[in-house]
Parts: structure tokens; sequence; C-alpha cells
């Protein structure tokens, strides 16, 4: 008769009914010595001392604790079961898509172009020779900070002439600094953020039409040496007029959090760096973050364009370039969602960070669409593309009990804010008839944010203590961690 369990399978939902019984917290674990006791005395005619071996045997514990479901399962028939007699084991993927990630030059690559390999050769041995150490002003010359004021003086960007006296010309002495080992090099601009955060949001921008529609047009990509832009950077003078006009002049339509098309120019799309998430920054730099961005982000442009000529004159760096973004970012979107339908189709959870905006979009109408609910944060960001995205397979969860509680703990966080769209966090229930808090979490580089993150979580648990946890994140830790990063040995404890 249908929905009648027998063997094992009824053996199973009879011990693990009480097991749920006695997780008074619901996440999941019992006491490994509480848990020999129970298996003792629901199997008297087997000693602690086999129960102890069984435990050593089985995957699901550990010196102290016991995933009690899994032990069960395994225990009593070498699969899982759950309470509508199919697999109570979840399978969860977590995938940081990494939508903002477009250089073709970051990583050393296997391309059988031998230009490919002499280019990047030059570049590394450029990088060390002490008579291309120029200072900044020989290429990004006064001529050019001057037409930079005046445009950013144009559109209103304030503090401009603070930047000039202080920054420029002044204590951070931009202007005189030499452009590898006091630029490139400088370890302090990278934790300041203030080219990694304006190349995040405008080295490939995702654009939308202004008009609601299911054509997606190709990204705007600014005028530089690390992104798929396939305009003119045969000399500094044609880069720089194609820079300024991009960040100044074009207006571009973008997925604004209320999800509909805004037109900004690329100038506009920056956003502050708060101290309290990058405390490298320093006050005057936190309040002048727009034109000081907009400055660091134009040196940091023109300092790789004149390296790339130094180190292949006659221009073939550009189509080796043009050749790596064919191959490997030209429809990275469209492959991601291939891998997500061939690769990942039977898992019940997939935790998505670093999402584009207009991910969501061709996930709607991709076959993935058919299977998952796909949770999105309460307002996109298609600025700064960094989104956090759960799939949640129709088969395992209600879609009619999926709630958002992103809220939840975010109120639980202590002296820190999340950036808009790195975490998303639902509640949903299981067809099993389990209770599960899922979330997918994107930290922040240094990692900064996620022990807060993790502690905001546990806080919030006292609204959900019947719920399982599952979280995917980017927790950014490191071993060894330098100064002001996560340590891997203080995110385990």
């Amino acid at each position: 008769m249908s929905g009648v369990k027998s063997g094992p399978f009824a053996r199973a939902e009879c011990v693990l009914k009480i097991l749920r019984g006695l997780d008074t917290d619901g996440k999941g674990f019992i006491a490994r010595e509480r848990m020999a006791k129970f298996i003792s005395a629901l199997l008297p005619e087997v000693t602690l001392e086999s129960i102890d071996l069984l435990m050593d045997a089985s995957s699901h514990a550990d010196a102290a604790r016991v995933w009690y479901q899994g032990f069960i399962a395994w225990l009593f028939g070498g699969k899982s079961f759950s309470a509508s007699g199919g697999s109570s084991g979840i399978s969860v993927a977590t995938w940081n898509v990494a939508a903002v990630n477009n250089n073709p030059f970051e990583y050393w690559l296997s391309h059988d172009d031998p230009s490919y390999t002499k280019l990047m050769v030059a570049m590394e041995e450029s990088l060390e020779k002490p008579e291309l150490d120029v200072p900044v002003g020989e290429i990004f010359t006064e001529a050019m900070f001057q037409e930079l004021k005046a445009l950013m003086s144009e559109h209103c960007i304030a503090g401009v002439e603070e930047v000039e006296e202080s920054m420029w010309h002044g204590d951070l002495g931009l202007r005189k600094r030499r452009i590898v080992s006091d630029f490139l090099k400088d370890k302090s601009l990278g934790a300041k953020r203030l080219i990694s955060m304006p190349d995040r949001i405008t080295n490939t921008i995702h654009v939308v039409t202004r008009a609601p529609s299911e054509y997606k047009p190709p990204p705007a990509c600014r005028p530089t040496v690390i992104n798929n832009y396939l305009g003119d950077l045969s000399t500094l003078e044609v880069w720089w007029e194609s820079w300024k006009r991009f960040m100044f002049l074009e207006a571009l339509a973008v997925r604004a959090q209320d999800g509909l098309a805004r037109v900004q120019r690329p100038c506009h799309m920056l956003e502050p760096i708060p101290k309290s998430k990058y405390p490298a920054i320093t006050p005057a730099e936190e309040r002048l973050a727009i034109p000081l961005q907009l400055l660091c982000q134009a040196i940091f442009d023109a300092i790789l364009v004149h390296l790339m000529h130094v180190c292949s004159p006659d221009g073939s760096w550009q189509t080796v370039k043009s050749e790596i973004c064919d191959k490997l970012y030209v429809g990275k979107t469209r492959r991601t969602i291939e891998i997500l339908e061939r690769s990942y189709a039977s898992a019940d959870v997939i935790c998505l960070q670093e999402a584009a905006a207009t991910f969501c979009d061709l996930l709607r109408r991709s076959r993935v669409s058919e299977r998952y609910e796909c949770v999105r944060p309460k307002s996109m960001d298609g600025l700064r593309d960094q989104n956090s995205l759960l799939l949640l397979s129709r088969d395992f969860f209600l879609p009619s009990s999926i709630q958002d509680v992103t809220h939840v703990i975010e109120e639980c966080l202590e002296g820190v804010r999340l950036v808009s769209c790195d975490l998303v966090a639902v509640a949903a229930e299981g067809r099993c008839g389990r209770s599960y808090l899922l979330a997918s979490f994107h930290g922040d580089t240094a990692g900064c944010l996620t022990l807060p993150l993790l502690r905001a979580l546990r806080k919030a648990l006292d609204r959900f203590p019947r719920h399982v946890v599952i979280m995917g994140l980017d927790a950014n830790s490191y071993e060894p961690a330098k100064a002001e990063q996560l340590p891997y040995a203080a995110l385990m404890e």
C-alpha cells in the first residue's frame, strides 16, 4: 500500500523520530557519549565497545558528536532515509561565480600562441627594471590630471580641490610616486581598495535595455588592459580620450535595486569605501573616496597601457588579449549556467555568490528554472554585480514555504554592516517535514565580516530553534594570515 514503510526504513524512521525529540536545539547533532548509550539501550545485544567501533567506521561521527540522521541511516541500511521514505541526505553546492572577474591577465594560462608567453615574460621583467620605474607624473601627466579634475568638477563630484592639494601633490604624493615600486606594488593602495573598488564597478558593466526587454545588450567595458575592452589602445593618447568618454560622458542603463533600469554615467556609479569594512583607509581618504578612486583608477589604467606598449611595441598584445577574452570571458555567463544544468542538476541546494544582476534573467530562461526556485536579494545590485543567490530544488522544498529572513540575521549584527546583496537567507520547509534555515554569503576580501556574520547567524537561531542550518559562503580566511586578514584557525574555532 502506498506510503507504508517496512523493514529498515520503518526502524530507521522510528529511531530518528526519538532522536529528533532529543535534539533540543534542532542542529542535527547529538553528543557521541549520549548517542552510544542510546544505541546500547536500543540494541542491548551490542556492546558499547562495538558501538564505539561502529562510530569510528562511520563518516557521520567525530570524537565529540554524531550527525545522528546520517549515522542511523548508515547503521540501518547503508543509505539515507527521510520522513517521506526517500533520501534524507541533502546535497548542497556552493560556488562563487565571480561575475566581476574579467581580467585576461590575472593568471598564467596555457595558451598556444607563443606571443602570449613572450608578452608575460616581458611584463614580469619590466616590473624589475629600475629604469622603467619612472614617476607617475611622466605617464599620467599634469595636463591629464587637470583634465580629470575639470571633468570631476563638471559632474559635481565633491572634494576635487582637496584631492589635488593633499593627494596628487601633498601627503599621498601620487604624482611623484614611482609607477611600479610606489604604485603598482604599494600594498596600502590595495588594502584601501582605491583601485580595486572602482575597477570592480566599472571594469565590466552589465547593461540592460532602458525599456523592458528580453534582449540583453553586450556588457560595457572600461577602456583598460584588464578586461574585454575591444577598442583601440594603441597609444596612451587614444586610451585617454576613450577613458574620459566612458567614465564621464556615456550614460549606461543598469539594473537598479528596485529591478528597474537606471541610467547613470560610470563616474556616478562609484561607491564610498567605509572604514568599518576597510580599516586601512584614513578618515580623509574615506571622505574623499569618490574623486580619489577616479584618480587612482586613471593612474592605474594609464600605467598598464604604458607598460604594455613597452613590452609589446608592435601592438601584438591587443591580439593576444582578444584571443584570451574570446576563449575565457565571452559567453562566461552562458557557460556558467550550462555547468549548473549539467554538473549540479542533482543538488538540492545551490548557493551562489558574486552573481551579476542580469544572471538571474538568464537563469529564468534556462532549464535550471524548471527545477529550482531562484531566491535573490530583495534589492538586486546591478552596479557591484556581486549578488548572493540561493537555488532551492522544488523536489526537496515546498516553494510556498520559502520566506526571506535576511533582515533577521542583519539585525543581529553587532558593530558592522553588510554591503547590500552580499547575504541572502531564507527559512523553508522540506518535503521530508524538516525545517531549514539556508543562507548564501559573500565575504569581503580580508574576511573581516565573516566572523561577525557567523555570530549574527548563531544569535538569529533563537528565532529558528528547530531548523537545520545550511550556509554556503566564501569566508576569505587565510593560512598564514597577514595583518587584518581572517586567520583560518580563527574561523574554525
